[in-house]
């Protein structure tokens, strides 16, 4: 070898063996981060000082927040990244109290729908009563942490991470503390940050595992216990206690309860500390542990914290070369191999049939993992309602790698109570109350069949039973079949039948109807956005009421008592689409709906005729305010109005289901219910809603409320009469407060139409 390469060789060889020397020798720097929610974006601001300023990281413990950034930087996000992520985030969708409702069954849609608010309880897997672990979903925050953490979720020892690194939760039995440093890293964060009556418990390694912050916020022991470092960098993001709040809303007593819960043993922590240890503590006065929405400023905050530390702390700066190798070491990210999938196992631990489950899962044997397609499939397997998780891992034996699904049953796996309160007043002559129970079976059969029934008393007085049974493990294709009797009362008007612009006095008048029934139909579903039914609908309705009658001489009007049984035998089919994120005051999506009903005499009918309807609805969503416009179209074929008996002596329809009918609030606003009826209708709206909650992640987990108003314009009328022609058409409009309450949506408002039709109502668990 030429002399001058042998001088390069040896020049490079002792530039390196001088480097390893140099970061042998240098002292090691843990880093202790606290936990304290939102406001633990600080820690993110710290550490993009200790970058500028060149300090190396060789250890993180963190418990909560602290463990969330801790576990983020240690697998190599930088800084940015970090803050890039908290901000552009958006925290409601996985730390939320529902799972996302465009996603769940149709069906569950409709249940959802048809029952205004969330009380209900719970029947387990053991036909025990139950609640929910946790009011927030934890699938969903284990999806985000899979997702961010997909790099090294098949390392399964921590300290290999490109900074070793440990993860802070409290045993739930015992109150003790546990350090989490082997495993699955995203269920390992998940544990460290599940605060107890919030997110659910998770069990690791047969221990039910929540929040450490509870145990151990500021786990600086554990640092020195695991880890030894010379010296040791502690954040403190934590909130004193705060002896001055009157606890007048949700966020104030949450907030009391988790400092309660954390800050003695941070102050007991704090007071052991050594020389050898510097506190860093960001001035977070005036921030919520909720405040998500602020992540840029509080990470502001952090940043100009350790920058006020600087004396303290600059002394373990690293010149530039050295902190780069530092750097290249400690910022690789490594990616776990993956592996060819060679069998698929399904370990259910719920009713459903394993190939249902099985037939979700779109990896192919023979091909290797698809990560991106594997967690599709896991949260759309946890939409379906029946499970409290959806899991999955790897077992590699005899040389084979068998990807293992493993399901557990929600905390209502058999099914639940559910019970509501409507309550309505126009302060026009119309109040009512609405009170309902009904019964929910989910594990009739491996197929997913349920039974439903339900119990309504006030305005309408019901029992009714229904069965759903999809035909096969894939759920795409069922039968439905339901029967009921009710007593309900409508509220109508005189000119419900005469429908005629001469008639002036809109008092209701209550009507009532015995009514029974029963409804066979054949279904397809189509994905969770769609549904086409087909079937048979039997009806006999006997009602008893005093109504005016048009007597079509002169437009004089005649006072009479009509109360006739009739039978109403019809086929039906109906196309139903929705895909609203919230069934009363939705922000995004759509919903629509068409339908088309023939009564046939020779199927038992008392009369024949034909209706077509279609209705369709958007929600348009822009910063904190919605627009929905709605459009509604009905069309009666065959139908001579509404009188017991036509010209040729042929019954009409007694059913008032069968028409179409404006006013009410939303429906003409201002006007009585069935202020205007006929067998035709056009109907349209614009509402706008803003939310009056400034904190979008706090509006998530509580009750939003809004401020709205609504312009509506419409016509009813009825085809054997006249023709339809734009005079005459009706005009609403209405302002209101709305609340989205766990009994449902509730709004005061005001409607008007004109100088004579103004009315105030007030509102409970009524979908409009």
């Amino acid at each position: 070898m030429p002399m001058y390469k042998r001088l390069i060789f040896i020049g490079l060889y002792l530039a390196f063996f001088s480097s390893c020397v140099t970061a042998a020798q240098r002292p090691t720097v843990g880093l202790v981060l606290s936990g304290g929610g939102a406001r633990g974006g600080a820690h993110v601001g710290v550490l993009k000082y200790l970058e500028e300023q060149h300090i190396p990281v060789d250890y993180i413990v963190g418990t909560s927040m602290g463990s969330f950034m801790g576990g983020l930087y240690a697998v190599g996000y930088t800084p940015v990244q970090m803050e890039n992520f908290l901000i552009s985030t958006k925290w409601d969708k996985y730390i939320t109290a529902k799972k996302p409702r465009e996603k769940i069954p149709f069906r569950r849609k409709t249940l959802e729908a048809e029952f205004p608010g969330s009380l209900k309880v719970g029947i387990d897997g053991d036909s025990d009563v139950a609640l929910p672990t946790g009011v927030f979903e934890k699938q969903m925050m284990l999806e985000l942490l899979r997702e961010k953490l997909k790099n090294v979720l098949f390392i399964k020892d921590f300290t290999k991470l490109p900074i070793p690194y440990a993860a802070i939760a409290t045993d739930l039995a015992s109150g003790e503390s546990v350090a989490l440093t082997k495993g699955d890293i995203s269920k390992s964060i998940y544990a460290s940050i599940c605060v107890p009556g919030g997110f659910e418990p998770i069990e690791i390694d047969g221990k039910i595992l929540v929040d450490g912050g509870i145990s151990q916020n500021l786990p600086l022991d554990t640092m020195r216990r695991l880890f030894h470092p010379d010296y040791i960098i502690v954040v403190d993001i934590s909130t004193p206690f705060d002896k001055t709040k009157k606890f007048k809303s949700y966020d104030e007593v949450m907030t009391q309860q988790l400092d309660i819960l954390t800050r003695k043993n941070v102050e007991d922590t704090i007071k052991s500390m050594r020389s050898n240890e510097f506190l860093i503590t960001p001035r977070l006065d005036g921030y919520s542990f909720l405040d998500a929405h602020k992540y840029k400023e509080i990470i502001q905050i952090g940043y100009k914290a350790a920058k006020e530390s600087k004396e303290k702390i600059s002394f373990l700066s690293l010149e530039s070369t050295s902190y780069e190798r530092y750097k290249q070491k400690h910022r690789y990210k490594p990616v776990s191999p993956v592996p060819v999938i060679d069998a698929v196992e399904i370990q259910n631990h719920t009713f459903l049939s394993d190939k249902t489950i099985r037939y979700q899962i779109h990896q192919k044997v023979g091909r290797r993992l698809d990560f991106k397609q594997l967690q599709h499939d896991i949260m759309h397997i946890y939409y379906m309602m029946y499970f409290s998780s959806v899991d999955y891992k790897l077992v590699h034996k005899n040389g084979k790698n068998t990807l293992v699904i493993i399901t557990k049953p929600a905390w209502n796996a058999q099914g639940d109570i559910r019970a509501g309160i409507e309550f309505e007043d126009d302060f026009n002559g119309h109040s009512d109350y609405q009170v309902r129970i009904e019964y929910n079976k989910y594990d009739l059969n491996a197929y997913g069949g349920e039974w439903r029934n339900r119990v309504e008393v006030g305005k309408r007085r019901m029992l009714k039973t229904e069965l759903y049974q999809p035909l096969d493990y894939t759920q795409l294709t069922y039968i439905r079949l339901n029967a009921y009797i009710e007593k309900v009362k409508h509220y109508v008007t005189p000119n419900f039948v005469a429908n005629s612009d001469e008639l002036t006095n809109d008092q209701t008048i209550p009507l009532e109807s015995d009514n029974r029934g029963a409804v066979g139909g054949l279904g397809i579903n189509i994905g969770s956005i769609a549904q086409i039914e087909a079937g048979m609908s039997l009806k006999e309705v006997e009602p008893s009421f005093d109504v005016f009658l048009y007597n079509g001489a002169g437009n004089a009007v005649q006072f009479e008592t009509v109360s006739k049984k009739q039978k109403l035998t019809k086929l039906y089919a109906l196309l139903r689409v929705d895909n609203l994120d919230n069934p009363f005051f939705p922000k995004k999506g759509y919903k629509a709906g068409l339908g088309y009903s023939k009564n046939i005499k020779k199927f038992g009918s008392s009369v024949s005729f034909s209706q077509i309807y279609a209705e369709a609805t958007g929600s348009f969503s822009y910063a904190r305010g919605t627009l929905v416009p709605t459009v509604r179209v009905g069309k009666t074929l065959n139908l001579n109005g509404l009188n017991v008996q036509d010209e040729a002596g042929n019954n009409s329809v007694q059913d008032i289901d069968a028409y179409y009918h404006l006013g009410g609030l939303f429906n003409i606003s201002g006007r009585p219910t069935y202020n205007k009826t006929g067998d035709e209708m056009l109907f349209g709206s614009l509402n706008y809603r803003y939310s009056i909650i400034a904190n979008p992640f706090l509006s998530s987990i509580t009750s939003e409320a809004y401020l709205g108003c609504s312009i509506e314009s419409g016509k009813t009328w009825y085809r054997s009469k006249e023709n339809f022609n734009r005079h005459g058409m009706l005009f609403g409009s209405s302002v209101y407060l709305a609340i989205d309450t766990v009994l449902g949506p509730f709004y005061l408002a005001y409607g008007y139409s004109d100088k004579q039709h103004q009315t105030v109502y007030f509102s409970l668990g009524k979908s409009y």
